[in-house]
């Protein structure tokens, strides 16, 4: 077997590693494609032939990724200054809502009422969830269609996706009766606490980092390794079972608003409460995750699109980070007595 390494542009988080490996896997002759987006290249082994830069730059243009067999340069321009921008501005937003006394019907806790981890989930779904479990979502839509709907109706071509938001809300449920009990177990402090939620900010900020597009944070990975699930996705036939075990696997994939969620849920110290919040957590994501598999819709596939509806979602979440120290640590009290 040959080896070929192919730089790519245009990945931006863990599935479309996880997109590339398949797509590529599905070239006859191809028999091995490992992509890594920390590093923005793709390792293949292939028999005879030796796929053509024409011809993965053709197969994979409707997913905004370009292929060379150079290393491409690094682009001059101001990101990093609109990056800090977008940044500056979620603060001052904060500290504009502070003043006016309304960052407490902003604050999402531990002890805030579950409908409002619903209202939490309608917010990931339609930003970092979407982005990342979305764009899983695109990636396997059209092998769903060629297994289930070409000789089906409308059930069968909705089937998969329920199957793959159902899977989703039972592995949310368990993980949110685990965390909970953890929770209880371990009887967690207020100074435990803080450092949690510290933690679970710094993570947050990881993802939020890597979204906006600083690629000196690409290297960190917050995901269990996807070869744990990568081979069901990889598969060029689905059967009954596969769009379920997906689902259920994607909290291997969690986006900074998951992050937030699986904290909330172990600060509970609540078995019950920990998997309410994490079921209506995944209830709220399932909405526009649906929105997204039904429609086909190709706005995550658009590369000038994708990257800004990324960045967007990235400052969001700087913005809820802010927001995750303030509840802890009162800088919102702080600020309002000077």
């Amino acid at each position: 077997m040959a080896k070929q390494v192919y730089y790519i542009k245009g990945m931006h988080c863990a599935s479309c590693e996880i997109l590339i490996e398949k797509e590529l896997l599905l070239i006859p002759g191809v028999t091995f494609a490992d992509a890594s987006l920390a590093r923005g290249l793709v390792n293949i082994e292939y028999g005879k032939q030796k796929p053509s830069i024409k011809n993965l730059n053709e197969k994979l243009k409707d997913n905004g990724y370009l292929f060379s067999e150079q290393a491409f340069e690094e682009e001059k321009n101001t990101k990093i200054w609109k990056v800090l921008a977008g940044a500056f501005t979620a603060i001052a937003v904060f500290l504009i809502i502070t003043k006016l006394g309304l960052s407490s019907f902003i604050n999402v806790s531990s002890e805030s009422s579950l409908s409002a981890f619903f209202v939490f989930g309608l917010i990931a779904g339609v930003s970092s969830c979407a982005a990342l479990i979305g764009g899983l979502v695109l990636s396997l839509s059209k092998q769903w269609v060629e297994d289930y709907g070409n000789n089906g109706g409308l059930v069968e071509k909705i089937k998969p996706h329920l199957l793959f938001n159902f899977g989703r809300l039972i592995s949310f449920f368990l993980l949110g009766l685990l965390l909970g009990f953890l929770g209880e177990k371990f009887k967690i402090s207020p100074t435990i606490t803080s450092i949690l939620v510290l933690l679970v900010s710094g993570v947050m900020l990881v993802l939020a980092l890597q979204m906006v597009g600083i690629k000196a944070f690409n290297r960190f990975r917050v995901t269990l390794p996807k070869n744990l699930f990568s081979r069901l996705v990889k598969n060029k036939k689905s059967n009954v079972t596969e769009p379920f075990v997906i689902g259920f696997l994607t909290f291997l994939l969690p986006c900074g608003f998951t992050v937030a969620a699986e904290g909330f849920a172990i600060l509970s110290g609540s078995p019950l409460r920990g998997l309410l919040i994490m079921l209506l957590f995944a209830l709220g994501t399932m909405i526009p995750l649906l929105i997204i598999g039904f429609s086909s819709t190709k706005f995550l596939s658009n590369q000038n699109l994708s990257e800004k509806f990324l960045k967007v979602a990235g400052i969001l979440i700087i913005f809820f980070v802010v927001y995750n120290i303030n509840f802890q640590f009162g800088i919102d009290r702080f600020i309002s007595d000077n």
